[in-house]
């Protein structure tokens, strides 16, 4: 069993909102002349911290910042993905930059240059 510490949990809730902010301004630039709502998922037994439209099309983000990802995190988006028929999906991490199927897992620095 493995603990967060309270200053972990308090950046981890930082991390989240700095990527909702810069999913919002990802949205106004690709599409100018919609609204910019970013919607948070849940169901009993997942969520997902963001989803977002882009083009008439749900695009999961979830966000994991911290050293270890195991396929637990990515529970909810796989769910997601499956459930809503989503092609892809972004996991922003704290430094881990690949492809996981077809989630792309993409460190926070490196998503908020996009």
């Amino acid at each position: 069993m493995s603990f967060c510490s309270p200053i972990a949990t308090e950046l981890g809730k930082v991390v989240e909102a700095v990527a909702a902010e810069h999913c919002r301004r990802l949205k106004l630039e690709l599409e100018p002349n919609t609204e910019t709502q970013l919607f948070y998922w849940k169901n009993t037994r997942h969520e997902i911290d963001i989803v977002i439209n882009i083009f008439q099309k749900p695009l999961p983000i979830e966000v994991k910042y911290k050293d270890k990802i195991d396929p637990r995190d990515l529970a909810g988006l796989e769910y997601f993905a499956r459930e809503y028929k989503v092609p892809i999906r972004i996991a922003i991490t704290k430094q881990k930059l690949g492809l996981d199927g077809n989630t792309i897992m993409i460190p926070l620095w490196l998503f908020l240059l996009i």
